[in-house]
């Protein structure tokens, strides 16, 4: 009885380990976004946007919690629609024109954080964003 215990106690923590959070998905865009932005080829430029993109789908699986969480929502479809812009210009064999789409990308990126950031008074008496 005490292996089956340890046994499903491990397979338990594994599983929350395994299981991917919003943080890790954010993360994972921001590190592919910043390959992008680098990258020198199209083939290095169409997988960094294939890896944000099953980040950015991962994310969007995940939602978001509290009341702000169908603008969230709505930042990511936008980012999803900047994404697949990018993707459509890899495509073409655009490389100038996919990394200057990026820069919409960016600017996603910057409003929506910034949304996201808590209020004076969410800060002093406390949020729904949990």
């Amino acid at each position: 009885m005490k292996t089956l215990t340890t046994l499903l106690f491990g397979l338990m923590v594994f599983a929350a380990q395994a299981a991917p959070d919003m943080e890790d998905s954010m993360k994972q865009m921001g590190l592919s976004f910043k390959q992008a932005r680098e990258a020198q080829t199209l083939d290095a430029m169409q997988q960094a946007m294939q890896d944000f993109s099953a980040s950015l789908h991962q994310a969007q699986q995940l939602g978001f919690k509290g009341s702000k969480a169908p603008l969230m929502q709505q930042g990511l479809t936008e980012l999803e629609q900047a994404a697949q812009h990018t993707q459509q210009l890899v495509k073409q064999k655009d490389l100038a024109g996919a990394k200057s789409s990026l820069t919409e990308i960016d600017r996603l990126r910057k409003k929506y954080h910034k949304e996201r950031q808590p209020s004076f008074w969410q800060l002093l008496f406390g949020s729904d964003e949990a």
